[in-house]
C-alpha cells in the first residue's frame, strides 16, 4: 500500500474523529497537499454535517453499538495492518455492486455511523442543514452549510470551510433575501485554515435565500457584488 492509498483509508475516520492527533496532524498534512483526498474530504463533509440533523436520534441496541464502538477503538489504535471498515462492519459486499451504488450505500453507512455518534452524545437537535451553492469561479475550494431551527423559529448559523482571506479592509457579510428586498446580516471573517461561522439571530420569517458576498470593513446596506455564496431555504 503506498501512501496515498494509505491515507485515502482514512478519510471515514477522520470525517468520524476517530483518528488518533498523530494521525489527524498526518493525514492533514497529506491533504494539504493532495486535491483528490482534499476533494474527497470535501465531498463527504456536507453528508457528514447534514445527515445526523436530519433524523431523530435513537439509542442502539448494546451489541451494535459494542460492535461499532470496538471498530472505531480499534481504527485509533493505528493499526495498519487490517480489513477494510466496511469489512470489519459485515458490508464487504459492497465491493461488489456498481460505484453509483456502491458510492451510496458507502454514505448510508457512513451517516449510520455519525448518526449513532450523535445518538449517544445527545447532539440531535432537530436542526435541518442546507447545504450553500458556491461560486467556484471565486471561490473554488469552498463550502458552506446553513443549519436552520425547527420550524425556522429561533438563530440559523452558517458555517463555511476552504473559504480565501478577505482582502485588507474587507469581511463577508450574509444578506437575508425576502421577496424582492436584500436585508443586510451578520458580518464574519475565516480562520487561517479558511473555516468561519456567521450566526443569523434574526426571525427568518419570509426568508427564502441566505446569501454571502464580500465588503468593505464594517459591511454594507447593499451588496458590491454578485453573491459568492448561496443557501435557499
Amino acid at each position: 500500500m503506498n501512501e496515498h492509498e494509505r491515507h485515502q483509508e482514512d478519510v471515514g475516520a477522520y470525517l468520524l474523529g476517530a483518528l488518533e492527533p498523530a494521525e489527524q496532524a498526518a493525514f492533514e498534512g497529506h491533504m494539504a497537499g493532495c486535491h483528490e483526498c482534499r476533494a474527497e474530504v470535501e465531498r463527504l463533509r456536507v453528508a457528514a454535517d447534514a445527515l445526523p440533523r436530519s433524523v431523530e436520534p435513537f439509542t442502539p441496541p448494546p451489541a451494535l453499538k459494542a460492535s461499532l464502538m470496538a471498530v472505531v477503538r480499534e481504527d485509533a489504535a493505528g493499526a495498519r495492518e487490517r480489513p477494510p471498515l466496511l469489512e470489519r462492519l459485515g458490508l464487504d459486499r459492497l465491493f461488489s455492486l456498481r460505484p453509483a451504488l456502491a458510492l451510496a450505500v458507502s454514505l448510508v453507512a457512513l451517516a449510520v455511523g455519525i448518526g449513532l455518534g450523535a445518538g449517544l452524545s445527545g447532539n440531535g437537535d432537530g436542526h435541518r442543514v442546507v447545504a450553500g451553492e458556491i461560486d467556484r469561479s471565486r471561490i473554488p475550494e469552498a463550502t458552506a452549510t446553513l443549519t436552520l431551527p425547527r420550524n425556522q423559529d429561533g438563530p440559523a448559523q452558517l458555517r463555511v470551510t476552504g473559504m480565501p482571506a478577505p482582502k485588507p479592509g474587507q469581511v463577508y457579510e450574509i444578506w437575508l433575501k425576502r421577496g424582492d428586498q436584500l436585508q443586510p446580516g451578520p458580518l464574519f471573517n475565516v480562520d487561517s485554515s479558511g473555516k468561519g461561522a456567521g450566526a443569523i439571530p434574526d426571525d427568518l420569517e419570509g426568508v427564502s435565500t441566505v446569501l454571502v458576498t464580500r465588503e468593505r470593513t464594517g459591511g454594507a446596506q447593499m451588496p458590491s457584488e454578485a453573491p459568492i455564496i448561496s443557501a435557499r431555504i
